[in-house]
């Protein structure tokens, strides 16, 4: 019966934690914002975010490219380390300017 008991609170326990870390960020959008705006105001512009938010909610949006009030959508994760290269790819596939990111280096 212990070993029982004990196998259930780890397996519990295993899968809370891959629960837990499986989460997604979520946000709910504003009056009158777009897809693009609320990817920008959440830190996630150009096409590249816009293409993942889209696979991301494909049941949220019901194949319309609109946002509802009130629905809490999935954005596109920013990986640890490289939050910021993300967001300089995403601008970059924006389409602004040549396509060219200048970067400052610090220290």
């Amino acid at each position: 019966m212990k070993r029982i008991f004990c196998l259930l609170a780890i397996f519990f326990c295993t899968f809370l934690v891959f629960e837990v870390s499986a989460q997604g960020e979520y946000a709910t959008p504003k009056a009158g914002e777009g897809i693009s705006a609320f990817l920008e105001r959440n830190k996630r512009p150009g096409k590249a975010c816009y293409n993942e938010f889209m696979k991301l909610n494909e049941k949220r949006l019901r194949g319309k490219e609109e946002l509802r009030l009130g629905v809490k959508y999935i954005l596109p994760p920013l990986k640890k380390g490289t939050s910021a290269a993300f967001i300089q790819i995403c601008r970059r596939q924006k389409g602004s300017g040549s396509g060219t990111v200048v970067r400052e280096e610090t220290g």
